[in-house]
């Protein structure tokens, strides 16, 4: 069967945002609006929503409308999620287009879908304008074509897609479950660091740590060499996250102890206020990624255990402390020196107890891991169902 290619024009209203003006802030009519930052693939964030000056004719042509799709303009072109009437009245910047489809001839998450689809296969980037930073302009965006077949079969379509999706959300949610049983374990055996009820001994953590090392601070390079440059927030989530990383310099060559390997402990020496002090434990690598200067890998001594020294370290007491002991003049990234954080004295549990507490948080760690790895090939085979449904229509439409 073949579907026809059809232009958004010939079946959507299109329209850019609203221009950004001086009066934006000091008008009579104040109304909350969409930027690019608010909107994300498949959802809005509407936690730093600003507000604009609308006049009576702008709200007929600005307001937000159930079912219509917000499509980013600029940054992560096509990026796109589907109003669901989050808010009673919104309005939309000029950053953003807004897609009305006919409801007799486009489902709008079959359009979501294939912005998706063409954006994650890089098709989209054929229709971008790319003189400066790329953007879709209204233009383009006008004539972008796409195969639409009848509802009947957008909507079997999207009825797959969703149930790929909801696999995906529920195995997303088991993660953050078993994540929350360490922090929990950590304080059912060993009390808050801050009250420490067991009247654990305080010591320095100059006491337990063997050595700290760094990597440099290097420039990125442009993909040729094989090594890769670990991104402050390849940690931030307290999971290992090696694919935030950079391009090493195209003819660096790194010595072996700034190659980071599996077991190590991380610590994000300089970050925000909130986030300096965050850990993780290396569960794997690919051995061709590299310490930053941003990050430490930390040995402890024998005896000490990395997971308890985590799950201490991740503590929200603990983290707030680390915070108080960042310096800089900058809020968005303060530094910690090695001398405060080897000064700072913490409650340490005995060995035999750091080691139960290890083994416990090493099972939970083994269920996160395998329930990521299910979740990479979940997403694997969501992705390939989306190919195949879009690829295989828009095939059709070829024929």
């Amino acid at each position: 069967m073949s579907w026809p290619l059809v232009s958004i024009a010939e079946f959507c209203d299109a329209r850019l945002g609203k221009m950004l003006d001086k009066k934006r802030n000091s008008g009579a009519n104040p109304r909350p609006y969409l930027r690019n930052v608010n909107v994300r693939w498949g959802t809005f964030d509407l936690s730093d929503l600003l507000e604009m000056d609308f006049d009576d004719s702008e709200r007929q042509v600005f307001a937000l409308r159930q079912g219509d799709l917000l499509v980013c303009e600029g940054g992560e072109v096509g990026r796109c999620a589907i109003w669901r009437g989050e808010l009673a009245e919104c309005y939309f910047q000029k950053a953003l287009h807004r897609l009305r489809p006919d409801p007799n001839r486009c489902l709008p998450e079959y359009l979501q879908a294939q912005f998706f689809f063409l954006a994650s296969t890089g098709r989209l980037l054929e229709h971008t304008s790319t003189s400066t930073i790329a953007h879709l302009t209204g233009v383009k965006l006008a004539q972008l074509k796409i195969p639409l077949p009848p509802l009947s079969e957008q909507r079997r379509i999207v009825d797959i897609l969703d149930r790929a999706a909801s696999i995906q959300k529920l195995r997303r949610q088991a993660e953050a479950k078993a994540r929350e049983i360490i922090p929990a374990l950590f304080v059912d055996m060993f009390g808050d660091p801050d009250a420490n009820p067991h009247n654990l001994p305080m010591q320095p953590l100059g006491a337990v740590i063997e050595r700290i090392e760094a990597g440099r601070n290097l420039s990125a390079g442009t993909g040729l060499n094989d090594f890769k440059i670990l991104k402050v927030s390849a940690v931030t989530s307290g999971q290992y996250r090696e694919l935030e990383r950079k391009p090493a310099p195209d003819d660096y060559t790194p010595p072996v102890e700034h190659i980071v390997k599996k077991d190590d402990f991380l610590f994000s020496r300089a970050n925000t206020v909130e986030l300096v002090g965050a850990t993780t434990i290396v569960d794997d690598t690919d051995g061709r990624t590299l310490l930053p200067d941003k990050l430490w890998r930390i040995t402890w001594r024998r005896g000490i255990a990395a997971e308890y020294m985590s799950a201490l370290l991740q503590n929200q007491f603990v983290r707030a402390t680390l915070g108080r002991l960042s310096s800089g003049t900058s809020a968005s990234m303060r530094n910690i020196s090695q001398s405060k954080l080897l000064a700072m004295k913490l409650p340490i549990a005995a060995q035999n107890e750091q080691a139960a507490f290890a083994e416990a948080a090493k099972c939970v760690n083994g269920v996160v891991r395998l329930s990521k790895q299910a979740s990479g090939l979940s997403q694997s085979a969501a992705e390939a169902l989306l190919g195949r449904e879009l690829g295989s229509i828009e095939s059709a439409s070829h024929v």
